[in-house]
């Protein structure tokens, strides 16, 4: 991964925390709100019995696409928190 380098010409280490914390909370409610529509079984059994299941994949995959991206704004967040202090 890269991370943003901070320094005096640079975004500040306190805008760079506020930004990636914003986007943080956004994906996050984002995922909330995603993993209250899980598909259920009524809404897909008129399909056939393979349909459900594949629904739960896809769903599982968009999960857990969000929570790789939040999980890699924590990261940056940590890098720039600790190099943030580092610099102090």
């Amino acid at each position: 991964m890269t991370y943003p380098t901070i320094h005096l010409n640079g975004t500040s280490a306190r805008e760079l925390i506020k930004i990636h914390e914003r986007a943080f909370d956004a994906i996050q409610d984002a995922l909330t709100a995603l993993c209250a529509c899980r598909p259920n079984g009524r809404d897909y059994y008129p399909q056939g019995p393979g349909a459900l299941p594949a629904a739960i994949d896809e769903a599982i995959a968009r999960e857990n696409a969000l929570q790789e991206v939040i999980d890699e704004l924590h990261e940056i967040i940590n890098y720039i928190e600790r190099n943030a202090e580092e610099r102090k």
